[in-house]
């Protein structure tokens, strides 16, 4: 698997319509973010992104942190609604 940065806050700047635009044309993407505190969280994505008023994806895509440490935790989608 080739790893490929497609977008980068310090690079491409604060807009949605840019972190889209960078990121058509791949179904397969891994975000992670790290907040001002250097708190690491993130999501993988097996859907290409897109704007939507409402909620798509499938039970293969899922979210997660590294807390204050190095160990993951991950949610992934429960199924129990339409909203994962």
């Amino acid at each position: 698997m080739k790893w490929t940065l497609l977008y980068r806050l310090s690079d491409h700047g604060v807009s949605m319509n840019t972190f889209t635009n960078k990121l058509q044309g791949f179904e397969t993407t891994l975000i992670i973010i790290q907040d001002s505190k250097r708190y690491k969280f993130g999501g993988f994505c097996t859907e290409e992104w897109v704007f939507n008023s409402g909620f798509y994806g499938t039970g293969e895509n899922f979210v997660f942190t590294f807390g204050k440490g190095d160990e993951c935790e991950m949610w992934d989608a429960s199924g129990d609604n339409s909203m994962y």
